[in-house]
């Protein structure tokens, strides 16, 4: 069957978007990877952005701390919060990136031990974190 017939379909493996939303974290959709997560209630408005980690007792995820207040095993960065969600009244789902490419302006919580934990690094002439 001729291409036409079935539209203007992407080559397998690529994506149809030509560029980056402003509002978006990810500086390219080239390549990243990302996990449903769900996060914990009671952390009120989370931003897009924020460096995220994981009670162990419960699972959740909750904003990052390196001096894990907020819950054992909270300490070890796993990945960044893809979109803003509001945890006050009740837990959470959510899209975790755990690699890619994202802008460095957009990170929120991110320290040394935090880019240790993710294995990354700042690209900062071209404001992005790659990890």
């Amino acid at each position: 069957m001729p291409p036409d017939q079935f539209g203007d379909l992407p080559v397998p493996g690529t994506s149809g978007v030509s560029e980056v939303k402003p509002a978006d974290i990810l500086s390219s959709y080239a390549r990243f990877t990302q996990h449903g997560i769900t996060v914990a209630k009671g952390f009120g408005l989370i931003e897009a952005g924020t460096v995220m980690g994981r009670v162990t007792a419960t699972k959740k995820y909750v904003p990052y701390t390196d001096a894990e207040t907020n819950g054992a095993g909270s300490g070890v960065a796993l990945g960044i919060l893809r979109q803003a969600i509001d945890t006050t009244d009740a837990d959470y789902l959510g899209n975790l990136v755990v690699s890619g490419i994202v802008k460095l302006d957009k990170i929120v919580g991110l320290d040394a031990n935090a880019t240790a934990d993710l294995n990354g690094r700042s690209d900062t002439p071209n404001n992005e974190f790659i990890f």
